[in-house]
């Protein structure tokens, strides 16, 4: 008995994809990822979803891939050649046309309490709750929790700058915690901007370019932040906080916070920090304290 024919597809291309022959920079079992020296393009499996670098492959082996030829209007990985249509670019903008800014704020407390009860233990939900500090336990681990907290405490008090330099490049793995807070960060500021009508430009410009040196990834996730733009499953909690009921809030958040080991939680942390703190109107007198040894608030004053 003949096994039936699996057809090979291409189900979505990133925006922020430029032409051009990319060969393998790593593998992991869902993902590679494939460079030209500067810039990045991932194939991914359908379950880790879109993204403006994403290129989503369905009923394809990751194993054999070390090199994709990017055109204009096909993709060639391996020996097989694809063409592409209007309808494979994701859209990663994550700002909707309409901000229903009430909505939004209300539901930002929500993801708050999801972060701080689902997220993984090692994750920065520490600096929303300092009870999460005694996950840390070694003297590395509790070096990197007073080194975050100093930063975050910089930037309360209005030296935004130089509190992100004290983050930038903190932390473990393929894009450290103290990176993916600052995307976090700058996806804030771009959702402020639109929010509140105001040009944020320099300050989300000085932000970024106080963040940079750290690896290929860290540097590429940055500018995409930088720019507004953001992965399927970040743009899914962006679009539960704009319209969605708590049910769909709760499922975006989870799905947001499975990101990495510690990726999303980290991100989804300096996204929140950004309006717990109102970013851009901390002045240079401000303080950050923590409101108590078992507080999960932060508190300016």
């Amino acid at each position: 008995m003949k096994r039936p024919i699996v057809e090979t597809k291409i189900l979505s291309v990133g925006d922020r994809i430029r032409p051009g022959l990319y060969t393998l920079h790593s593998r992991f079992n869902q993902v590679v990822n494939l460079a030209d020296g500067t810039r990045l393009v991932s194939v991914v499996h359908k379950e880790i979803g879109a993204g403006p670098l994403n290129v989503v492959v369905d009923n394809l082996s990751l194993d054999q891939i070390d090199r994709i030829k990017i055109g204009r209007q096909s993709i060639v990985l391996g020996q097989q050649r694809y063409g592409l249509k209007g309808e494979h670019l994701y859209n990663s903008a994550i700002v909707p046309e309409e901000l229903n800014w009430e909505d939004f704020e209300e539901n930002l407390s929500l993801t708050k309490e999801l972060l701080i009860g689902r997220s993984q233990p090692r994750s920065l939900a520490f600096i929303l709750d300092k009870r999460r500090q005694d996950h840390f336990t070694s003297g590395v681990e509790k070096a990197f929790v007073k080194r975050m907290v100093d930063g975050v405490e910089q930037i309360c008090a209005g030296k935004i700058i130089l509190g992100v330099k004290k983050l930038s490049g903190c932390g473990w793995g393929l894009t450290p915690s103290g990176d993916d807070f600052i995307s976090g960060m700058l996806f804030g500021l771009n959702v402020i901007q639109q929010a509140r009508n105001k040009d944020l430009s320099r300050l989300v410009t000085d932000i970024y370019e106080a963040s940079r040196g750290g690896n290929i990834f860290s540097e590429i996730f940055l500018k995409l932040a930088r720019e507004g733009r953001a992965f399927e499953r970040f743009k899914k909690l962006i679009w539960a906080l704009n319209y969605g009921d708590e049910r769909q809030l709760e499922k975006s958040a989870t799905e947001l916070l499975s990101v990495g080991a510690t990726s999303g939680a980290d991100l989804m942390t300096g996204f929140l920090i950004t309006f717990e703190l109102d970013l851009f109107n901390i002045s240079e007198k401000s303080q950050l304290q923590f409101s108590g040894p078992h507080s999960s608030q932060l508190t300016v004053v």
